[in-house]
């Protein structure tokens, strides 16, 4: 049996088909049609020979003990993937390159693993940092396209209709009593909740205080600016 390959080039419809069957029947896939330019990925492991050619003492500069969120190199044998088996470490060096957040001043600073990558020096390795830089970005678009291709291939998707009786939710000081619905946390990647004008719908905040919720009166799409978009999605 072949590997399975998903092209991205065609048809999104066919390329989620062809991934929701690779995914179910061989758990691995070749990816074609993606978009990365060959000159980019050539120019990648170019740059990544020249970092791994650079003596021990030179990386360790840049290994991953230098900071708290896992950014830089890695030393051979210092990974071992599955010790029931094997005698030594792997026998292979890294470099972790993630999204680059300022130890500062963005929603993500101080998160784990979140914060600035570490980059050899210009002096050291000239054009290295925006070479990794375009091949992140550009990978990184293509992760994004094949989550949708995952969400069109494989859905979980529930459409769930609830009626509340007219017995209004009644709790004692310590919380225990009747409740319209339980404190629950949804399962699934997102919820979708459309409401009427009746109120009652709260959410816990990080501190563990309640706020309520009160309906909003939202105005739903008209059927002409609906046929628009669909016409502008036929014509991209």
């Amino acid at each position: 049996m072949g590997v399975p390959v998903v092209d991205m080039a065609g048809g999104e419809e066919e390329a989620a088909r062809r991934m929701s069957e690779a995914c179910r029947e061989f758990g691995f896939f070749y990816l074609v049609g993606h978009g990365v330019e060959e000159e980019l990925r050539a120019k990648l492991y170019e740059e990544m020979r020249r970092f791994f050619a650079l003596p021990e003492g030179t990386k360790e500069k840049y290994h991953t003990r230098t900071n708290s969120y896992n950014r830089g190199w890695t030393p051979m044998e210092e990974e071992t993937l599955d010790p029931s088996k094997q005698t030594r470490g792997d026998t292979k060096e890294g470099y972790y390159i993630g999204r680059e957040i300022p130890l500062e001043g963005h929603p993500m600073s101080g998160k784990p693993l979140h914060g600035p990558n570490v980059w050899p020096s210009e002096e050291e390795l000239p054009g290295w940092k925006e070479t990794m830089e375009r091949y992140f970005e550009s990978v990184s678009m293509v992760g994004h396209r094949l989550l949708r291709l995952l969400a069109l291939s494989q859905p979980m998707l529930f459409l769930r209709l609830l009626h509340y009786s007219e017995i209004k939710s009644s709790v004692d000081e310590e919380g225990k009593g009747v409740y319209a619905c339980g404190e629950h946390t949804d399962y699934g990647m997102i919820t979708l909740l459309s409401t009427d004008e009746n109120p009652g719908l709260q959410i816990k905040l990080k501190d563990g205080q309640w706020i309520d919720i009160p309906p909003r009166k939202v105005t739903g799409e008209k059927k002409e600016e609906r046929e628009e978009h669909q016409e502008e999605e036929k014509e991209k």
